[in-house]
Order: structure tokens, then sequence, then C-alpha cells
């Protein structure tokens, strides 16, 4: 029975093909009584070189965790464009947000070692463990309360550590996070938080939303080229900006009578220039599988290298849900990794550019930009706009 089991969860992802809160007080109740009491094995097998989910518990039966698959819903993810009214209040999302109500269990991702327990705030605790298999990494769980492990604790996959408890949309924040040399894993601004997504199972088939026509802006610049013809007529050094989304089976749900999420970010992004169907340039933009993302506080010229503030295009205005963030693509090198730096702002799309014997690599003339983008389950978008030169 249990091999049937085992080969039939195998076949989940063909079989979920069509899958697809706010409270003003949390629930303040104490652990379950089962903390205890786990089996050693899980009851639902994970595919290989995957975890469970926080709020997969090892009791969890096969049936239920198909259930838990169908409702999944993560409403920010690594790398989402976060921001207020001002444009010092930007900063990177560093994890993965489960909407989960106040007051669900939550268990350990991976064996590890209690590290820290950071915050005061009832809303704002954060539980760090360190892996057993790889030091120096862990996972961090914000939002989380009730707190049954102590700094020093060994825990095992899938013990229970705590409850979910936020003032707002109810969620666990999740983070993959590395120590940093010399670091403290007390100090938030020691934890580097690294791309999460590769770790679980999403069931996604949809692919990442690409706006046309995209927007040219003077380089390092809220200064938009514009055309009184069809087209935008460009020239000199040149920002690409192009407004996307990720949605997904797992990136939205009903709460209420407000539809939340379905804008995540997306994983990686790459263009080219082309004239009459012939590349002439061909470049990766971001791709946040490399980036390393620390605590946002005073990195918000780091955030807005990656992203326009949401107030320069004016689109999607005062929401939050299904948002498009603004991408300047052409604000990343070519051997990206690690930490955004702020100073290639001053990269750009240069249309003067010339070639090594001496001609011009953009003569005037139409010109094709070809933009394509993944998001984590490597679903893929491209889109082409077209855009004049006159130097």
């Amino acid at each position: 029975m249990k091999a049937q089991i085992k080969y039939t969860f195998l076949l989940i992802p063909f079989l979920l093909f069509f899958l697809h809160c706010e409270k003003e007080q949390p629930i303040a109740t104490g652990p379950p009584a089962i903390e205890q009491s786990f089996p050693i094995m899980y009851q639902a097998e994970l595919p290989a070189v995957k975890l469970t989910y926080p709020l997969h518990d090892r009791e969890i039966s096969y049936q239920a965790y198909i259930s838990l698959v169908r409702n999944l819903f993560i409403i920010n993810n690594f790398g989402l464009y976060q921001c207020g009214d001002t444009e010092n209040s930007c900063y990177f999302h560093d994890g993965l947000d489960f909407v989960l109500d106040n007051g669900t269990p939550i268990f350990a991702l991976k064996a590890g070692t209690v590290r820290s327990d950071i915050g005061t705030s009832p809303y704002y605790r954060t539980l760090v463990i360190e892996d057993t298999d790889e030091p120096g990494f862990g996972w961090s769980y914000t939002h989380i309360y009730h707190i049954v492990v102590d700094p020093g604790t060994v825990v095992s996959q899938g013990q229970y550590l705590g409850r979910v408890n936020f003032g707002g949309l109810d969620h666990i924040h999740l983070s993959r996070c590395k120590l940093r040399e010399g670091g403290s894993w007390n100090r938030f601004e020691d934890l580097i938080n690294i791309y999460p997504d590769n770790y679980f199972t999403f069931i996604d088939d949809t692919r990442p939303i690409m706006k046309t026509p995209f927007h040219y802006f003077h380089n390092a610049s809220d200064s938009i080229f514009t055309s009184a013809g069809l087209v935008d007529t460009i020239s000199g050094e040149v920002d690409i900006v192009v407004s996307m989304r990720d949605g997904g089976l797992y990136a939205g749900g009903l709460i209420g009578t407000s539809y939340w999420g379905d804008r995540l970010a997306v994983r990686d992004i790459s263009y080219r220039i082309l004239k009459d169907g012939e590349e002439i340039l061909s470049r990766p933009s971001f791709d946040f599988t490399k980036l390393e993302f620390v605590f946002h506080r005073d990195k918000w010229e780091e955030t807005l290298t990656v992203f326009k503030h949401g107030d320069v295009l004016d689109q999607d205005a005062g929401s939050f849900n299904m948002f498009h963030s603004h991408y300047i693509i052409t604000n990343a090198r070519d051997n990206l990794q690690g930490r955004i730096n702020p100073e290639d702002e001053s990269l750009s799309w240069n249309t003067l550019e010339m070639d090594a014997a001496g001609q011009a690599l953009y003569p005037n003339g139409l010109y094709q930009v070809e933009v394509t983008a993944h998001d984590s389950n490597g679903n893929e978008t491209q889109k082409v706009d077209e855009v004049y030169i006159e130097n």
C-alpha cells in the first residue's frame, strides 16, 4: 500500500493541471497537542530534492497534502517590488509570503539548530534555524508567535515551531538565508537572503504577463521619450522599462470580497535589439536566482536601480492587487551576481554606439525590442515592441 501511495504521488503534477484575510485581532492559541508525537516518516512523500511547505506537518495524509497543494497561496515572492509613497520607502521582498490564517501551526522545513528568536513585537517575531546539512545556511520564519523552541534547540524536519501571528493580511514570511562571514544569527543585517523558490513544488503553467508598448526613458532619469506617431522616437542613451508581473495558480486567492495577489516578480529577464529581423544586440537583464538581499533598511537606491517607482508611470495606482512592476531592464550587467549596485543606474542602451570600424550600430530607422521573461517554474513570455531611432 505504501508503494502504491509513493508512486501515485509522483503523478500529482499531472493530476493537478487545472488547479490553480485580513483580521483585526490575531488568534492567540497554544501549540497543538501532537507536537511531540510525530511519526518518523512523512505519510505524503515529497518529490526528490524538494522541501515541505511551512504548514506541512509529518502527520499530514496523502489526501490532505493534495488539498494543500491545490490551495497554496503565495502573496509576495523573492525580488518583488515593494514601496510606499516615497522613494526611500522602497525595498525588495526577500522571501515567500504564504497566506495562512493566524493560529496556523508552522513546522520546520529541514532538520537544524535554532539560532535566534529575533524581535519583541508579537507580530514581527522571527525564528532562524540553521541547516544541519548546510552549516551557515538556514531558514527564517517571520510573523510567528507562541514559539515552543529556544535558541540552541536541535529540531527535526516537520517539528512544530509555533503559530502564525500577524496584524494585517495573515501570513508567514519565509526566507532562505545565509550568514554573513563573521556575522551573528541575531542580527537581521547579517542574514543574506537568497532565492528560495527552487526548494518547493509549485503547480503553475501560467506565463508571466508583460505589457506593451514598452517605455523609453532618457538614461537615469524619469524623463520619458514620446512621439506623436505610432511608435516612440528615441536617441542617445536610453533606459528600456517594461511593465510585468507573474501570476500562476498559487499566486492569488479570494479573501472576503477582494481579490488579492497575482502580482509576483518574474525570475529572470533578457532582451534583444533587432532591425528588420536581424539581431544587433542580445543581453541578459535581471536574474533573481543570482541576487542576494539583506535587511531592507536604507536599501531603497538598490531597489530603484531595478524598478521605476510606481508613481512614475501611474499604472495600477492605488492598489497592490494584481499590479505590474516597472523593470528598468537596461540597468543589469552581463555578469550580474550578488548585490545590486546603484551605480548600474548609469547603464543604458546607447543608440549612438559605433562598431569597431567606426560605423553606427544603430543608423536612423525602425527597430524591434524583444523582451523575454520566465517565472520560477520556467514558464516563458516574449513580447516585441517597435521604436524609431533618430540620432
